[in-house]
């Protein structure tokens, strides 16, 4: 399955408006939406970004808890580009 997305309907970092996705696969999984506080300090980010289950350190095959603390399996690329520790 291959599906082209010409534009992003939002703006939430520096040209993702005028952005093209391509998505190249779907999974049956569980999706977690991620907020958190800074390590460096700093006010709660609030629906950060999306993870799947498979991204959850240690994670088992049921669904988490709202509210439940976790830790990432971190994408280096991400981490380089917020400059600062994936703990959530």
């Amino acid at each position: 399955m291959k599906l082209e997305v010409k534009r992003f309907s939002k703006d939430h970092t520096d040209g993702m408006k005028v952005a093209v996705a391509t998505i190249v696969g779907a999974y049956a999984t569980t999706a977690y939406v991620i907020s958190y506080t800074p390590t460096t300090g700093g006010e709660t980010v609030e629906n950060h970004k999306w993870v799947i289950q498979e991204e959850i350190k240690n994670s088992s095959d049921k669904p988490l808890k709202p509210g439940t603390e976790v830790t990432i399996i971190a994408d280096p690329d991400h981490i380089r580009h917020k400059n600062q520790m994936l703990i959530f």
